[in-house]
């Protein structure tokens, strides 16, 4: 190879290399806190008008949604495991938590295009739930209630093999979620445990213990109250 040659084919390199490092800067400083901008704000408005519902209410809508996906769940055989509230409110009440205003779940990756299959055929054009897919900064699964805004979401769970994270922005763990890692140890969430929530079979975590300090640090003693009077609220 002559030297004319190398130096074109080095100054390929140097370009590939530059546009990448604009693409990589781009999206770390741009998009990823642009998505978390408009979840922040999303979320904000969302959270002021379902605080409206009556708490009665809201539960019961909650968990029809829970039940209605681990029909969809097990329709399909795929496994699909409670995260984040929905989690808390199982190792700590064994029950949904009176002040939550979604149900959160996760999916593995393996599954996770199936699963996202499954909730476009049931979902599509459901006249009580509305469906969202997002695959912009994110993989996650959205079902709203139509008529409250009480929404269940479902985590796509990347993975590798020391290590399990969400597929969202890490900018968005650590510092709006605050959660302790945006990356954590496999063995932590992996092989789901099957359990019984809500007289319904369904999974949790390997280690639930070990996220939910991550997610909360003190997950064991309750830190809000709900919008009306209720027993586990005026017991904490």
């Amino acid at each position: 190879m002559n030297t004319s040659l190398c130096k074109y084919v080095l100054s390929i390199d140097i370009i590939i290399c530059f546009v990448i490092l604009i693409m990589y800067t781009f999206y770390k400083y741009y998009v990823q806190p642009g998505a978390i901008l408009f979840r922040l704000i999303h979320n904000t408005s969302s959270i002021n008008t379902r605080k409206n519902i009556s708490t009665n209410k809201r539960l019961s809508i909650l968990k029809s949604m829970y039940y209605d996906v681990m029909e969809v769940s097990d329709q399909y055989n795929i496994p699909i495991c409670l995260l984040y509230g929905t989690l808390l409110g199982k190792v700590r009440e064994n029950d949904l938590i009176c002040y939550d205003y979604d149900i959160d779940m996760g999916v593995s990756k393996y599954h996770y295009n199936a699963l996202k299959n499954a909730f476009t055929e049931r979902y599509d054009n459901d006249p009580i739930y509305r469906l969202n897919i997002y695959s912009f900064c994110a993989n996650q699964i959205v079902l709203i209630h139509r008529e409250t805004g009480l929404n269940l979401d479902m985590s796509c769970l990347d993975y590798d093999d020391k290590h399990v994270w969400r597929d969202v922005p890490s900018l968005y763990s650590t510092l709006v979620l605050k959660e302790c890692s945006h990356k954590l140890p496999k063995e932590w969430m992996f092989p789901f445990r099957p359990v019984m929530f809500l007289g319904r079979g369904t999974y949790i975590p390997n280690k639930p213990d070990k996220i939910l300090q991550c997610y909360y640090l003190d997950y064991e003693k309750p830190s809000k109250v709900c919008n009306e009077s209720c027993t586990i609220c005026e017991n904490n």
